[in-house]
């Protein structure tokens, strides 16, 4: 996690005389390549508002309670791109608001910003799992079962947190392609950090902006793949996984 960093007000280094306000929004949950994209992002000029010590998401839900449109302007002036929308409240600018998934507000993103730039980034079940599990020495676990029991009076185990996390990885990845399809003039692009190639995401952002390099900057990763995901596959296994899930729940 690292806080939001103002480097420019939406202008492209690489094209000094061309200033974008266009917005991009990095959709996937935390531990998904975040740090990564906001290196790509930031090497030029964007400036990257990156969890900012739960204070991102904070200012994103106060916005929507109090019914009103998402205004990212006022509260980060000098940032176009935001990620890793999450507030864990034992971290960062402790506070006693329940855990939130940034995810969640994508329907809100998209309402307040059509035309902006959504990204769903992403990663095996498996491995993003693992991940969490390790994350800050094992104190991000902890901490999502503190608020479990703290706000749903909720006592989980270990094995019932992994499930949690479980259901919503491929709740949030159906509700996601849903919203993708069913705005199909909607600048979206899914990108797995473990095979989606660099090319596709400068491509992608290319209208608005220039990505320095021709591979992604990692931040935590050993290395980059350079095979293109199935979109299609992934849609299609994400969707019928999410089905099952769902009439679990119900």
């Amino acid at each position: 996690m690292s806080e939001a960093k103002k480097i420019s007000p939406g202008l492209s280094l690489n094209a000094p005389d061309v200033s974008s306000r266009q917005k991009i929004f990095i959709l996937g949950f935390n531990r998904c390549g975040t740090q990564s994209f906001s290196a790509a992002l930031e090497k030029i000029g964007i400036g990257c508002a990156h969890w900012d010590q739960n204070r991102l998401a904070l200012a994103i839900a106060n916005d929507i309670n109090q019914g009103r449109k998402i205004d990212l302007d006022a509260h980060y002036p000098q940032c176009n791109a935001f990620m890793d929308i999450i507030n864990v409240p034992g971290h960062g600018q402790i506070n006693k608001r329940p855990w939130i998934e940034g995810n969640q507000f994508a329907r809100e993103l998209v309402k307040s910003y059509p035309d902006a730039y959504f990204i769903l980034n992403t990663r095996p079940v498996n491995d993003w799992i693992n991940s969490r599990l390790k994350h800050v020495n094992g104190d991000f676990i902890e901490q999502y079962r503190q608020d479990k029991l703290r706000h749903a009076n909720q006592k989980l185990s270990k094995e019932e947190i992994i499930l949690d996390w479980r259901y919503q990885w491929h709740k949030h990845h159906a509700e996601i392609l849903e919203l993708f399809s069913y705005n199909p003039s909607l600048k979206s692009l899914i990108f797995d950090i473990t095979t989606s190639t660099y090319s596709s995401l400068k491509t992608f952002l290319s209208p608005d902006y220039s990505l320095f390099g021709d591979t992604m900057p990692w931040v935590g990763q050993t290395a980059s793949a350079t095979q293109a995901p199935d979109q299609k596959g992934f849609k299609h296994t994400v969707k019928n996984v999410a089905k099952k899930i769902f009439k679990f729940k119900a």
